[in-house]
């Protein structure tokens, strides 16, 4: 988490206005992630297993 909020933090202080991504491993992740200026956050884990279940689902159907 550190060195995505200081890569985050470096990039807003240099200027940089574009929109910042960042992989978010737990929910307690998410806000300081916003405070340093993410914009967009991805949560592997949670989209993962998202994706298994509807994989699941979908074989179940078959």
């Amino acid at each position: 988490l550190e060195a995505r909020l200081r890569a985050t933090r470096a990039l807003r202080q240099r200027g940089f206005r574009g929109v910042v991504g960042a992989v978010s491993y737990a929910s307690e992740e998410d806000a300081p992630l916003k405070e340093a200026g993410v914009d967009v956050i991805f949560h592997p884990l949670l989209e993962a297993g998202e994706r298994l279940a509807e994989r699941v689902l979908q074989e179940g159907e078959a």
